[in-house]
């Protein structure tokens, strides 16, 4: 594994735990909106984005494997 290879593998897990930590914000948003001053909607695109970040660099990754070598 090289050092691209690590550095990518390493965002992708990063941004699967800041999604993950971001839904849970919109959940407390929800139940209790006085609570937390992020706005819901900032923290749904970020996660939205973050997930179609992770669709995309899946996607690249299947493309790759039936590129001949």
């Amino acid at each position: 594994m090289d050092a691209l290879q690590m550095l990518r593998n390493f965002l992708i897990a990063f941004i699967i735990l800041m999604t993950l930590i971001v839904i849970v914000l919109i959940i407390l948003a929800v139940v209790d909106p006085t609570e937390h001053t992020m706005p819901t909607g900032t923290m749904m695109s970020v996660s939205i984005g973050a997930l179609l970040f992770v669709i995309n660099n899946r996607l690249i990754r299947k493309q790759e494997k039936k590129l001949p070598k």
